[in-house]
């Protein structure tokens, strides 16, 4: 990670163009007016509505004062010309940006940054700074974090959320100070003026009393339901005079989107719950207004000239038109994750800001390239509302089990029977396809690019011989934040959304209930349908009791003499319950076999007691390496401990009294350090047990919410999220035919007490938490690791999608542009 440059999550949606299906071409200005088409990894396509403007950047809002419109990118602002056909030059603002707060009002912009500071441009001409306002935290140590503003009528006070200091600061602009600071609930994000004396406010967390179950977000305790998330928002409204106290508090469903002035009242958006809401004024009431499919994740609101509502729904892809009955509500369609909407002056054109656009890509300058997966290709859309479609029909209801059915490894319907009982899911990091498995003939893959082979790993090579081959499969998640997310939740909160500007509040790794789904995890399923769970590693950070070096512990475990003991950190207190707390988790300084012995020692006691549990979780993360700092594990070394442990893993299930009801899934958090000739986000699948196909190379199109998905049929639990209910199930890696034989682990090929020697080793890493280092040059460490004397295969890092069309995951339109320059 790079703070405080600004940052980007890439999140695949089922209904959402994914990271994999990204742009090979890097137009800053390029517009299209044909429907531009991207083919979604989970089968959907998007085709935004009205003219497409593209151009670099993440986007996180829109500001307008009606005649002129700029849009808000994690690096700085453009202004959307007057012919709304282009964008204008990039004006870079340092400091990353906040999770919202972007205004327009008599040629002054007003933004927040990452940190703590409020900028104000003068754009009357070329945009210049003219103030800097900073609010550091008061409540909170470190940044305050501004989020939503709002300037009063007289343009001279604004009006700031500090989402981590939990706290409104009323600012003098002609003083450029601070005035004063009203406490909120934890976390507000929008705020905006009633009237003259009330200031309205959104928070994303409620303050817990002393006997409700709570946990700390960024620092601040807020309440939350036993899955970890938490339990919601609130709306508050505040009376500007110091002597009155807050006139209403209500709580509201997690994360809070935009406020929107709206005449007599505020409509606002929740994304968790999927509602909007309207405030009255002059009855001080907070209304429902409507309520959307689940998941479907509202970022935005506007009344439409002839009194409509648009809402922007992130997660579907589309500007929806409420009618009075939702059966006659239109939709115009839009690019990635919609978070921004405007009208128009005197039009019915729709302004569209989609944050994500088609998808990130690797930056292409001459030459020279280099990737980011922060870099994204966004999208401007202007549509007209006359252009809106009947909205599709969502259909909620899951289709009830039969009665009867015969068992199938992967039953149809959810609630109908499987001779499977015992899923193993391990969670690896970091790798793509070709990577590990380019060398293997039978599969799509470039062998000039497996650098981790089966010299290295020769377990996931017999693995994938001996049962299926995917190579076809997609990561939805490009980093651990949002690859754990979507590999245990099967959706990502607006949250991760919103933080792309720096990850000020939080990094989540299970860690801050307020990025958590409230639908809560994969293992909270599994106990909710009275089933068991046993938890090895996931969300947990560890450190040897006695500061153990890696040679250390690597030497007890090659003697099969484990002593060390470790010190778990796990956030999430129902997670933890359920967890193994000897097994470390993420901590690079750990051998993976020591983490396969300690999961060993324990399923020894499952096997004397016939006894298992339904769902076990297995962390795996060696596979992430150290890159080549001095002293450290070699990267192969890494690899091959990580394939290692799997082996063992997996021998040991296969000659258990569990083997014949079980299935074991192996998969990546996320593909972020690697390279593929498909695509930077294809990675590996691996699908074991008794009731997979043998020998067989499978070219279906899955990806991690389709995993999640194959598992809720097998164990008979609702999908989680709408992502999860409509991904492909895994269907073609099954047999109905089983085949009990077992599986003999493969030895080591290389030195696992190898580390990278002073006079080859690169600087150290930042590895004390996923994600801390610049994966541009963590790739270029590990390629000249492997391959010292082959130039770094720069084109093939990242989101080039230029495998994709053979897939016949692109349109035929996004395929072999020119490339553009700034």
């Amino acid at each position: 990670m790079k703070h405080p440059t600004p940052l980007a999550i890439i999140a695949i949606a089922s209904v959402a163009a994914v990271c994999v299906l990204a742009l090979q071409a890097q137009s800053v200005r390029k517009v299209r007016s044909d429907s531009r088409t991207a083919v979604v990894p989970t089968g959907d396509t998007l085709r935004p509505d009205g003219t497409v403007i593209e151009f670099d950047g993440r986007t996180l809002g829109l500001a307008t004062d009606g005649q002129r419109t700029f849009v808000r990118t994690t690096d700085g602002f453009r202004e959307l010309l007057p012919n709304r056909t282009a964008v204008g030059p990039l004006i870079k603002v340092a400091g990353g940006a906040g999770l919202t707060g972007f205004l327009l009002r008599d040629n002054r912009l007003y933004l927040t940054t990452s940190g703590s500071d409020v900028l104000v441009y003068d754009v009357s001409a070329a945009p210049k700074p003219q103030l800097r306002v900073s609010l550091p935290g008061k409540d909170v140590k470190g940044a305050s974090y501004p989020a939503g503003l709002a300037l009063d009528a007289s343009g001279k006070r604004l009006y700031v959320a500090l989402n981590r200091d939990n706290s409104i600061a009323e600012v003098d602009l002609d003083a450029g100070k601070e005035l004063r600071r009203m406490r909120t609930s934890p976390a507000p994000f929008g705020v905006a003026l009633s009237g003259n004396d009330r200031l309205v406010v959104t928070t994303w967390g409620v303050t817990p009393t002393a006997t409700e179950r709570q946990a700390k977000s960024s620092g601040t305790a807020v309440r939350v339901a036993k899955n970890g998330a938490a339990t919601g928002g609130v709306v508050e409204v505040h009376s500007l005079d110091p002597a009155r106290n807050a006139v209403l508090r209500q709580t509201i469903g997690m994360q809070a989107t935009e406020l929107t002035p709206d005449g007599d009242g505020f409509l606002f958006a929740t994304s968790a719950n999927d509602a909007i809401y309207r405030y009255v004024p002059a009855r001080n009431e907070l209304n429902l207004l409507r309520k959307f499919a689940v998941g479907s994740a509202p970022t935005d609101v506007r009344r439409l000239r002839d009194g409509r509502i648009a809402v922007a729904l992130g997660s579907a892809n589309a500007i929806r038109i409420l009618a009075k009955a939702p059966s006659q509500d239109v939709v115009l369609r839009s690019a990635w994750y919609p978070l921004a909407v405007r009208v128009a002056l005197n039009s019915d054109d729709l302004i569209i800001a989609s944050a994500k656009g088609f998808g990130s890509r690797a930056q292409n300058r001459g030459n020279r390239t280099t990737y980011g997966v922060y870099d994204f290709h966004s999208v401007i859309s202007v549509a007209n509302v006359q252009q809106a479609s009947r909205a599709p029909v969502v259909a909620t209801a899951l289709p009830k089990p039969r009665k009867d059915q015969p068992a199938r490894p992967v039953p149809e319907r959810i609630g109908e029977p499987s001779p499977i009982e015992h899923v193993f899911y391990v969670l690896k990091e970091n790798r793509t396809y070709d990577q590990v498995f380019g060398d293997l003939p039978q599969g799509d893959g470039d062998k000039s690019l497996a650098i981790y082979g089966e010299r290295v790993t020769p377990n996931h090579h017999a693995l994938a011989r001996e049962y299926v081959l995917l190579d076809n499969y997609y990561c939805n998640g490009v980093l651990s934040a949002d690859g754990h997310s979507w590999s245990t939740e099967g959706n990502v909160t607006t949250y991760f959304e919103r933080a792309f500007g720096g990850w000020t509040r939080s990094y989540p790794f299970g860690d801050d209930p307020i990025a958590i789904s409230p639908t809560g995890h994969i293992w909270d399923r599994v106990l909710d349908a009275g089933k068991t769970f046993r938890n090895f590693g996931e969300y947990n950070y560890s450190e040897p009791a006695n500061r153990e070096s890696h040679t250390t512990l690597m030497k007890q475990a090659l003697a099969g003499n484990i002593t060390a003991k470790f010190r778990p950190k796990i956030e999430v207190q129902r997670l933890r319950e359920h967890s193994n707390l000897e097994y470390p988790g993420w901590n690079m300084n750990i051998p993976e076999i020591v983490r396969a012995e300690i999961f060993l020692r324990e399923f020894r006691t499952w096997e004397k007691a016939r006894r298992a549990p339904n769902l076990s979780f297995i962390y795996l993360p060696q596979d992430h390496t150290s890159g080549t700092g001095a002293g450290v594990p070699t990267p192969e070394a890494h690899m091959a401990d990580n394939d290692l442990a799997l082996g063992r893993i997996v021998e040991a299930i296969s000659k258990s009294p569990f083997w014949k009801k079980s299935v074991i899934f192996v998969i990546e958090d996320d593909p972020q350090d690697g390279f593929d000739h498909v695509d930077g986000h294809r990675s590996i699948c691996l699908v074991i047990g008794p009731h997979v196909r043998r020998g067989a190379v499978v070219h279906q199109f899955y990806n991690q919410t389709s995993v999640l998905r194959t598992i809720g049929h097998v164990l008979g639990l609702a999908p989680m999220s709408h992502y999860d209910r409509i991904s492909p199930l895994m269907n073609d890696c099954f047999s109905a035919t089983p085949n009990f034989a077992t599986y003999r682990a493969r030895p080591s090929n290389i030195d696992l007490l190898a580390v990278v020697p002073a006079k080859k080793a690169t600087s150290a890493l930042n590895l004390s938490k996923p994600d801390m280092l610049n994966e541009d040059m963590f790739n270029r460490q590990l390629w000249s690791a492997a391959r010292p004397d082959v130039p770094y295969p720069a084109k093939m890092a990242g989101a080039h999608g230029r495998g994709l069309a053979g897939k016949g995951l692109t349109h035929a339109a996004i395929r072999g542009e020119a490339e553009d320059e700034d």
